[in-house]
């Protein structure tokens, strides 16, 4: 519960809130509040404390394992790409011995 409090209006007509003559039982809140503010500490560090480590831990495992996927596809991309450019190769090679052999003709002549 708060203390109550006269208004005054001062020279330049705002008011300013001044506490009446409770000062002395004006503090009687003060330990309710701390009390409360202790439940709430209490209540962070026994639940949501221990819960947000976890899950600070999990999406750390999480990120290593995403990194670790990442790592693996690009090595397995690059592998593709070099076995395509080995194919690529084998395809030329082929072609120019499919155009040779049609050039030059299953014995070796000219047409």
């Amino acid at each position: 519960m708060l203390t109550p409090q006269t208004h005054h209006d001062n020279a330049d007509g705002n008011a300013h809130a001044e506490p009446s003559g409770q000062d002395a039982e004006g503090s009687f809140i003060l330990p309710e509040v701390n009390g409360v503010m202790s439940e709430v500490q209490a209540f962070f560090n026994a639940q949501l404390l221990p819960r947000a480590r976890a899950i600070e831990s999990e999406v750390a495992n999480m990120t290593y394992e995403a990194n670790a996927v990442t790592d693996r596809a690009e090595a397995e991309k690059l592998e593709v790409i070099k076995e395509l450019g080995r194919l690529s190769e084998l395809v030329v090679n082929f072609q120019n011995s499919i155009s040779q052999f049609l050039h030059f003709g299953a014995f070796g002549a000219q047409r």
